[in-house]
């Protein structure tokens, strides 16, 4: 159940658990830091403690020494080692006399130490003569077993508090946060434009009531939702209408088709489309004609002024508008009215002419008869 728990709150929710593993390795660093500084000031004041215990030796005792070793008083000298011996830390001490003879107490210590040497001298007749070294060494185990003891209660206890304050934080968190946004990802993955929406709501606790970040996201989404869903109706009302408008462009075109000969050319005068009341009434086919000038229906008896003006009138962007003779592939004629429109594009640049002829040879026969 603990291990279900641990793993469904934390190692499958990602951001749980690198902020966990970030927490734990800030605090970490933090303690260690912190750990070593505090130890380094205990070494200091461990040291410190040991010189004054060597400086208590000097001004206290060594004076005593001095005159035991001048009246060669071993007795005297030795009770003055096993005093030193009783300050904290120390362990050996040793009179060293200027004839190699020695007097120690103690026992010299192989793991680390600290030695302190203080030259034995004696005032005799205004002359100062030396008698030897007092050597006083003061063990260090008990300074690191200390420290060493400190260290692991520190790390064990800072250890514990990392643990629980990491745990406890990263259960608010996802009382707090993580829920909300997997209930903001579940809300968002089934979002659809084509459906009016129902606003995100999160279900937040009454200890959590007060308007936050994640409020504010929710707002932001369900603003969205309101806007896209705008959007798709803006954009459904205009295809149908632009559906509804093509359809009508549809049968404008079929019904211009089925009355008119429609064709169009390029600026250069090559035509690009026919229709087929065009190629039925002329006797070409579309592919006869597509690529062709329009000069292929020209008649010789129309003058030369006529297309002059008429190219003179699109070239200008005007539509022109005349009855015309044209030759069919049999070379029979048919008379039509005709108008050239130039279609420009947003520029005002001509990019196609568009023309379309209206049969008139039967009005025309008509008149000459």
């Amino acid at each position: 159940m603990i291990k279900n728990f641990f793993y469904n709150y934390f190692v499958s929710r990602k951001i749980s658990f690198k902020l966990m593993f970030l927490t734990i390795l800030f605090s970490a660093f933090i303690t260690l830091f912190i750990t070593m500084l505090q130890l380094y000031m205990d070494y200091r004041n461990g040291i410190k403690e040991i010189n004054n215990q060597f400086s208590l030796v000097e001004s206290g005792y060594k004076a005593s020494i001095e005159q035991s070793v001048w009246v060669f008083d071993k007795e005297q000298a030795l009770l003055q080692l096993d005093s030193i011996l009783n300050l904290p830390d120390i362990e050996y001490a040793k009179i060293k006399l200027l004839d190699s003879n020695y007097l120690e107490r103690g026992k010299e210590t192989n793991s680390t130490f600290v030695t302190k040497q203080m030259i034995l001298t004696y005032l005799h007749n205004a002359k100062e003569i030396t008698l030897g070294e007092l050597v006083v060494v003061a063990d260090l185990s008990r300074l690191y077993q200390q420290l060493i003891d400190k260290t692991i209660v520190i790390l064990f206890s800072q250890a514990i508090k990392t643990f629980l304050t990491s745990f406890f934080i990263l259960f608010l968190f996802q009382i707090l946060v993580t829920r909300h946004l997997e209930q903001i990802a579940r809300f968002t993955k089934k979002l659809k434009v084509d459906t009016k929406p129902e606003h995100l709501s999160l279900n937040k606790l009454s200890s959590d009531s007060t308007r936050d970040e994640l409020d504010n996201l929710t707002e932001a989404i369900n603003v969205m939702q309101d806007e896209i869903y705008k959007s798709f109706l803006n954009v459904s009302s205009e295809l149908k209408a632009r559906k509804i408008a093509e359809q009508s462009l549809l049968e404008y075109k079929k019904a211009f088709d089925e009355s008119a000969y429609v064709s169009k050319s390029d600026i250069s005068g090559k035509i690009t489309y026919v229709n087929d009341a065009l190629c039925q009434i002329s006797g070409y086919t579309r592919e006869e004609l597509i690529g062709k000038s329009h000069s292929i229906f020209r008649s010789k008896r129309t003058p030369t002024s006529l297309f002059d003006n008429m190219w003179e009138t699109i070239k200008n962007k005007k539509s022109w508008k005349g009855n015309l003779e044209d030759i069919k592939k049999d070379g029979t004629s048919f008379y039509v009215y005709s108008t050239i429109i130039p279609i420009l594009d947003s520029n005002g640049e001509t990019i196609e002419y568009i023309a379309s002829r209206y049969d008139i040879t039967e009005l025309v026969e008509k008149e000459r008869l």
